[in-house]
This record gives structure tokens, sequence and C-alpha cells, in this order.
């Protein structure tokens, strides 16, 4: 037999052995076969000449003492594996582990989570709660602002008809108090029924009554959309747009003004003017004459 076939066999030998194991010492074994082979190939170039005597015999010895220093430190990582072993069959001799891949622990019984419940309450997003006088009917789904119809049927009191839904209430109902210990309609609940009276929409002509219409525009439009719980807003933009010809406040809603006897220079409820329209009212606001 060819002294590079024994070596195959031997190396095959270990390799075999070292899976067996678990391949824990795989590495350095398979080190000590590739300094087996590199004797085997240094004899092989000496006795063809390739390398001299003292050159081969120096790296004969180098090579033994790494063949060595391997076999030693093998020997002592298998002394370390099988001290390891004795301690843990001496001090756990029955003991079960999941990681056993052998004999894994079985696992039975129920597994419960606690917490886990409330946890993914917890990620849900709050709704924001609306608190405030709401309209006492549930408003069907795509509900839209031109399909609300207010009538004013006196200077405190509406009638309000969303398609098949009628309700009649107040501004006290509907939240719009104005500020004092006496209950007066507040300048929300004015402007709406001035709106009436100008066909639900007023233009803006005097620079310093701007910002104060805008205040009240603003105010009326978030108390309507939470009593109707409409999202979005009752007006039309301000500039112009298609339903309308000059910058205003347009609101979308059909409102229907108090039925008055007309009446030169005089409008129902408008003895402060606190909105700072009479003049205005005076020269645009239509008058409704009664048959």
């Amino acid at each position: 037999m060819r002294p590079s076939d024994e070596f195959e066999i031997k190396r095959n030998k270990f390799i075999r052995q070292s899976l067996e194991r678990g391949g824990l010492f795989f590495t350095k074994h398979y080190l000590l076969l590739e300094v087996e082979r590199l004797k085997i190939s240094l004899q092989h170039f000496f006795e063809a000449g390739s390398i001299s005597k003292d050159d081969y015999e120096y790296l004969v010895i180098t090579l033994k003492m790494i063949e060595k220093f391997l076999s030693v430190h093998l020997r002592l990582q298998q002394l370390k594996s099988e001290r390891h072993k004795k301690f843990h069959k001496n001090y756990y001799p029955n003991q079960a582990s999941l990681f056993d891949k052998r004999n894994p622990l079985p696992i039975t019984g129920k597994i419960e989570v606690s917490g886990l419940t409330e946890s993914l309450s917890a990620l849900k997003p709050k709704e924001i709660e609306k608190t405030g006088p709401r309209f006492p009917y549930k408003i069907p789904a795509r509900t839209h602002w031109n399909q609300v119809i207010i009538k004013f049927l006196d200077n405190e009191h509406i009638e309000i008809h969303v398609k098949k839904l009628k309700h009649i209430t107040g501004y006290k109902e509907m939240g719009m108090i104005g500020k004092g210990n006496v209950p007066t309609p507040s300048e929300q609940w004015i402007f709406l029924k001035v709106l009436s009276q100008c066909q639900g929409e007023i233009s803006i002509k005097d620079p310093q009554a701007k910002d104060t219409y805008k205040k009240h525009k603003q105010a009326l439009a978030e108390t309507l959309q939470q009593y109707f719980s409409i999202d979005y807003d009752p007006f039309y933009p301000y500039k112009s747009s298609p339903e309308k010809s000059e910058n205003s406040y347009k609101i979308k809603i059909t409102l229907i003004p108090v039925s008055i006897v007309a009446k030169p220079n005089s409008y129902p409820d408008i003895e402060e003017d606190t909105l700072g329209i009479q003049e205005y009212l005076d020269e645009e606001a239509p008058q409704v004459i009664d048959d």
C-alpha cells in the first residue's frame, strides 16, 4: 500500500470519528492530517532530489513540533469535555432539557400569555370623544351640507330638516349661548340668523370687519360640524368659486329666514348690532313679505 493511500484511509477515519462526536474536534484533527500529508509530500520531494537532506530534516523537525503542539492541545480539549460531561451527569442525572436534540423535553399543558389583550388594546388609536349638543337622530352616511335645511321659526328657535328627519330646537339646546348670567343668543347664532336673511351669503367690503366675520364664521362652522357630525366645512371657500362670484362667506346649508312684514331699515332682533352689519343689511339684505 502506498503512503498516500494509507494517509487517505487514516484521514477518512479521523473525519468520521470527528463527525460522530459532533464535529467538536474536527478542525484540529484536520490540521493534524494536513501536517501528516505535508510530511509525506516532503519525503517525496527529498527522494526525488528536489530538496537537500538538511532542508528536509529541518522541515520534518518543524512539522513534528507542530504535530506535537496540536496533539497536546487536542488532548486537553478532550479531557475538558469529558470532565464537563461527567460533572453534568453527576449533578443533573435526570434533568431533561428543551435543547436536547436526542431526547427533548416534551411540552404539555396550556400556555397562557397574560397582558396580551391589554397591550393590543393600548395600540389601537383612541377616538376623540365629542361632547356638547348633538342632533338627536342618526344622520345617514354620506349626507352633504346641501341636504340640510334650517328654517327660523322666530328669533330663538329653528326647524331642522335633514332628508326625512325633522327636529325643532333653539339656540340654548344647540349650545349657542352668549356670555353673561342672563341667557342670550351668542354671536354664532346671530351670524347664522343674519346669513338666513342674506340668502346664506355675506360679502365683506369693510377691511376692518373681515377678522371679526372670520372669527364668527369659524366658530359657527365648528359648532355645526359637531352638532350634525359632518366632518367637513359647511361653508364654501372664502375666495371666488363656481358657487359664488366674489369673496364672501357663503354657507352650504339652505337657510330660510323668519317671515316678517317689510319695514324700512328694520330687521328683527338687530338692536345691538353685535356683528357690525346693520348697515350692510340695510343696503343688501332681502326682505320677505308675507302675503
